[in-house]
């Protein structure tokens, strides 16, 4: 029974790589905020800080930028947020887009913004962080606003030219644990490293207004990617696998 139980786990394993490569990604999750509440549906959880959905005026706003049906931060610095992710297929890419706004800085500065991905069983997270100015990270013409860290623990600069910006900016993270995690704002990529933490899966967004002073604001949150299998599917897939797996065997006796 002992081949048995390990060509079954071979066939497993190969049939959720099947899986994931086969099946499409789909939307697993949403968040616009037009409940005007970010405790509920989904439900995210305030690591420190003040939030609002429902319009209060908690930051220091220009215009009518403290509407309803959005995530606004408040302006203490680390001022942070986390969101739970759902579950996709393993060795699938997982996608998080959201709409990021920026209200009230007058010219470039260090102010900044971080984005992690959280990861539970290693306890530890990769994070991406933005400053409202090119030269942050680098000089010349590799200057940028956007870094990260290295394996090294040393800061690895983002994209060249590229800084975070004032109004509404789109925002796309990606992982895939065989390809590591890439950032695009604005449409542009400002930065991208390997999985050097060797994270199966990310299991939390976090978001932060790192620096404080200025206001921010998140909307229209959309996570997708392939979901893990119904017991169904899986058990029909499983079932072909060890058929398969039995007549490997038989034929090398």
């Amino acid at each position: 029974m002992r081949w048995l139980r390990g060509g079954l786990s071979v066939v497993l394993t190969a049939c959720l790589c099947w899986w994931a490569s086969e099946a499409s990604a789909a939307v697993l999750l949403t968040d616009n905020f037009s409940d005007n509440n970010y405790t509920s549906n989904p439900a995210w959880t305030v690591g420190s800080g003040v939030f609002a959905a429902d319009g209060s005026n908690i930051g220091n706003f220009y215009g009518d930028e403290a509407g309803a049906g959005m995530l606004a931060f408040g302006t203490a610095a680390g001022t942070k947020i986390y969101l739970g992710l759902p579950e996709v297929a393993p060795e699938s890419t997982m996608t998080i887009d959201f709409d990021l706004f920026q209200s009230n800085y007058a010219a470039p500065n260090d102010y900044r913004f971080t984005v992690a991905l959280y990861n539970r069983e290693k306890d530890s997270y990769y994070y991406i962080t933005g400053y409202l100015y090119v030269g942050a990270f680098g000089t010349g013409g590799g200057a940028s606003g956007f870094n990260s860290w290295t394996t090294t623990g040393q800061i690895k600069a983002g994209a060249a030219g590229r800084a975070m910006l004032n109004g509404w900016q789109h925002v796309q993270l990606t992982f895939n644990p065989s390809e590591g995690v890439s950032m695009y704002y604005g449409g542009n990529l400002v930065s991208s490293f390997t999985n050097y933490g060797g994270f199966d899966s990310i299991d939390e967004l976090r978001l932060a207004n790192s620096s404080g002073t200025l206001s921010w604001f998140a909307d229209n949150v959309v996570v997708s990617g392939t979901p893990v299998p119904e017991p169904s599917s899986m058990a029909i897939v499983l079932g072909g696998g060890a058929v398969a797996a039995c007549r490997r065997r038989r034929g090398r006796r």
